[in-house]
């Protein structure tokens, strides 16, 4: 998974230079639609088909959606409030950052407790 955190990175850069260029809207929406595109290959995961074959493809084509949206959102934010709010801004923004990364590993807990051994 190192080379999805390195494609993280490098569109966290990317992201914020095409944000600069066709603005945050454009770029938060082309990210998105990249990490929508980057969970299509996760739900043909097989119990018996290849990690690496399953699993790295839709990882690596949604970490390059979400370095872009989350740049694109923090510049959003931090363009909407003044100077001496900016810090603030830039902690809301992280915290549901956090929040949503926690709600959605919550999320696929519960439903791999309801459809696993306990619901059959």
């Amino acid at each position: 998974m190192l080379i999805a955190t390195a494609l993280l990175v490098a569109f966290f850069f990317l992201g914020s230079r095409l944000g600069g260029r066709i603005g945050s809207r454009p770029t938060g929406v082309a990210g998105l639609a990249v990490t929508a595109a980057g969970t299509v290959p996760l739900t043909r995961l097989t119990e018996s088909g290849s990690v690496y074959a399953g699993l790295l493809p839709g990882v690596v084509i949604a970490s390059l959606g979400i370095g872009a949206v989350f740049v694109t959102a923090t510049t959003a934010a931090l363009a909407m409030v003044e100077h001496r709010e900016a810090g603030v801004a830039s902690g809301v923004v992280n915290t549901f950052h956090e929040v949503g990364g926690s709600i959605g590993v919550d999320g696929g807990v519960v439903l791999d407790v309801l459809d696993g051994p306990l619901a059959r």
